[in-house]
């Protein structure tokens, strides 16, 4: 993400060259009235790894002040004319950020270190940096924005992102994961080119016939479980019900924003985020399905009609992650509502 120093006063045709769609090219700057300028910062590559960064600017003024993390570094990096090679090492996991400094302009990239994709990613779509803030609080893996935003807007929901250590992916434009710092794309394909500079960057899809099938379980039609269990891409759900239900499909789901409530149990429950699905007995109109990764087992229940349901759980102590009513074995679901049922954690008897 280009953009103007963060404390320089700057004119203000200058500002409008540091935040046009020039980005987008990759190559030009314009200013009105004036011939093409070829961009002083850009990124050459940017390989991410569990404990390193390593990258390269080509920097045509041949002055640029790197910070890392908002701190001038002063090692770890070669020049050769106007390229400039870093390799970060040891870095502590979460997002890095770099900012690479000239008068007048500020490059600035930010990634995620030591952190791989969960098996079952949850995705949130967002329409800015503060909603891509509240997502990742709510435990979300990533967060998805328009790739059709500004570059400007782009780049600062890719940097609240991952200074909260979740990923940040677009809808369609693949040049976003040069220009607004994206760890990928849904929807399309990475030219091999891009892949080449930016090898961690990956390319999701959605499965429509999961999504459908989510779609008309709201709408009151039988589940269609086998084509969430088959689903080969993300599988979207809206509302609570649907945000649910998609969590059944193996390659991951994206959560509608009015259900965020379910993302904060992914936390602590490894089965939420790696775990095999398996379909539990249940009446017409409700789901019940178990998630297990390794002693880890996570029962979630589905309640799609318009009457409590009474599910007898075999969980020692069952206790339920969202807050139904439990009495013995037995949780009473809502209408409408959804459940997360985890054996009780066995009391500490240590003795010190």
């Amino acid at each position: 993400m280009l953009r103007p120093p963060r404390r320089a006063r700057l004119p203000q045709a200058l500002v409008h060259l540091t935040l046009l769609p020039l980005l987008l090219s990759g190559a030009f700057a314009f200013l009105p009235g004036c011939a093409a300028e070829p961009i002083r910062l850009r990124y050459l590559s940017s390989v991410a790894t569990q404990a390193s960064w390593s990258f390269v600017i080509d920097d045509r003024a041949r002055a640029a002040e790197l910070l890392v993390d908002g701190r001038t570094r002063l090692h770890d990096c070669d020049r050769a004319g106007r390229t400039l090679r870093c390799e970060l090492r040891g870095l502590f996991p979460g997002g890095h950020t770099v900012e690479v400094r000239l008068p007048g302009a500020v490059l600035e990239r930010s990634v995620v270190i030591g952190k791989e994709w969960p098996a079952r990613p949850a995705l949130v779509r967002v329409r800015s940096a503060d909603e891509a803030g509240v997502a990742a609080a709510a435990g979300a893996d990533g967060v998805i924005a328009d790739g059709a935003l500004d570059p400007a807007e782009l780049g600062e929901i890719a940097l609240a992102a991952h200074a909260r250590g979740v990923r940040f992916l677009v809808t369609g434009d693949a040049r976003a994961v040069e220009t607004a710092g994206a760890d990928g794309i849904l929807g399309g394909a990475l030219p091999p080119a891009l892949v080449h500079r930016f090898p961690e960057a990956r390319a999701f899809s959605i499965d429509a016939a999961g999504s459908s099938a989510i779609a008309r379980f709201a709408a009151g039609a039988p589940a269609e479980t086998a084509a969430l269990l088959g689903a080969r891409g993300l599988v979207e759900g809206k509302g609570l019900l649907g945000s649910a239900l998609a969590l059944l499909a193996p390659s991951g789901a994206i959560v509608d924003r009015d259900a965020l409530g379910l993302l904060g149990p992914r936390k602590r429950h490894a089965a939420l985020r790696e775990g095999a699905a398996a379909l539990l007995p249940a009446p017409a109109g409700q789901i019940a399905f178990t998630l297990t990764h390794g002693g880890d087992r996570v029962t979630v229940l589905v309640n799609g009609k318009d009457e409590p349901w009474s599910f007898h759980a075999t969980a020692l102590a069952p206790l339920d992650l969202l807050g139904s009513e439990v009495r013995g074995d037995e949780i009473t679901v809502r209408r409408h509502d959804v459940a997360m049922i985890v054996a009780s954690p066995a009391p500490d008897r240590t003795r010190f």
